[in-house]
């Protein structure tokens, strides 16, 4: 199967086609977003990093401003800082620059006042738009895809619908020589012992287990339970009633392939297949996770409830701009009053009117024409409303 892309230098293919404008810190929001609304084609990426993190986190905001910069989505990156940031626009450009896509930078420092430095990032921001009506889309098989999968508002029919058929296009992806992305590891406990069986390697295993109990202590340490505080409220109205149970429906959305390898926040994948990224369960700091790591596109598996009325996404930091999120519930309960909030329905395996079969490839049809540009995703046209993206960090702030 085909989709249709803008192809990159690097050997990378973008669904989407933008000039990505990144500020090094929260400083420098206002100037991104104001930059974008100049310069048609443009998307502004703000994020919540400070100057100065401890440690690990520190070099997990350079991986990761560094990896949405690679993003193949963006065809270009202009990079905005104020001079006096550790994670520097110098740092951030350097290693994007290895992706062979054109970066620049400005600085308040070197620009001299806020509105100097807009319009440098506007002049430069237009420079770069160039490129875009230069590109067109051309065909690629799904070797070239790197899907993101994730689940929300899970209910009793996310395991039998729309998780299910999540892993059905999983697999066909994988099948076909591409790579998928899943996240969440406290969706993992009780059901970790499921996905090890899968590891592609003692050391994949080992991983595995060594994420849970990481998260797991974490938790502990804060005082806290997690199976006393999940499923979550949304969840019990929607039926479930263990985190086991949950996690046991999670997992079934990654398929059944073999697990290549247990990523960090930050880390890309080596190579092409299956990969689990370790981070939290939250929307926001999954979105920048997946794709930090190469994510063209997220698959969002919804169960129901409330929050699928929503035009965004459970616990979403609003529309996010890098990637097109598509929204899949597989619940026939009260679908006709969230029907304008879903891109694909999959409840039709419930009420007995098609296989699983016939679903996934109505499913991945669906997901192929917005890739290419054919449609846009519910998330897409909901432009009325968006926030600093959210990063995953550990440690505490200082």
């Amino acid at each position: 199967m085909d989709f249709y892309g803008f192809p990159r230098s690097n050997g990378s293919v973008g669904v989407r086609n933008f000039i990505g404008i990144i500020p090094t810190v929260n400083c420098c929001n206002g100037m991104v977003v104001e930059i974008a609304n100049e310069v048609p084609g443009s998307i502004a990426l703000p994020h919540i990093g400070r100057c100065v993190f401890l440690g690990k986190d520190q070099d997990r905001l350079l991986q990761l401003l560094v990896g949405l910069g690679k993003n193949p989505n963006l065809a270009g990156v202009v990079i905005v800082g104020t001079g006096c940031e550790l994670t520097s626009a110098e740092k951030i450009a350097q290693g994007i620059s290895y992706s062979g896509k054109p970066v620049e930078i400005v600085t308040l420092e070197k620009a001299g006042n806020y509105k100097e430095t807009i319009q440098q990032g506007v002049k430069k921001t237009r420079s770069l738009s160039k490129l875009i009506k230069l590109q067109s889309r051309e065909k690629f098989s799904l070797e070239y895809l790197t899907l993101a999968i994730k689940c929300g508002g899970s209910d009793t029919t996310s395991a039998i619908a729309s998780n299910k058929v999540s892993g059905m296009i999983a697999d066909q992806v994988i099948d076909e020589g591409g790579t998928v992305l899943f996240t969440e590891t406290p969706e993992l406990i009780g059901a970790e012992d499921i996905l090890a069986k899968r590891a592609a390697s003692k050391e994949v295993n080992e991983k595995i287990y060594k994420a849970v109990a990481r998260q797991e202590k974490r938790m502990l340490a804060m005082g806290v339970d997690v199976r006393k505080c999940e499923p979550t409220p949304g969840n019990i109205q929607g039926g479930l009633t263990t985190i086991e149970e949950k996690s046991l429906g999670a997992v079934i959305k990654s398929g059944n392939k073999p697990l290549q390898d247990v990523l960090e926040s930050g880390q890309l994948p080596k190579g092409k297949g299956l990969y689990f990224i370790d981070g939290p369960s939250h929307t926001g700091e999954i979105y920048s996770n997946v794709a930090a790591a190469g994510a063209q596109v997220l698959l969002f598996s919804i169960g129901g409830g409330l929050p699928a009325k929503l035009p965004l996404n459970p616990a979403c930091s609003g529309k996010f701009p890098l990637m097109p999120i598509i929204k899949m519930t597989g619940n026939p309960k009260g679908y006709l009053d969230i029907e304008s909030s879903m891109d694909i329905y999959v409840g039709t395996i419930i009420e007995g009117k098609e296989n699983y079969q016939e679903v996934k490839e109505r499913a991945l049809k669906r997901l192929i024409s917005i890739i290419s540009g054919e449609a846009d995703s519910v998330c897409e046209n909901f432009t009325k409303y968006y926030e600093p993206m959210n990063l995953y960090f550990e440690g505490p702030l200082i």
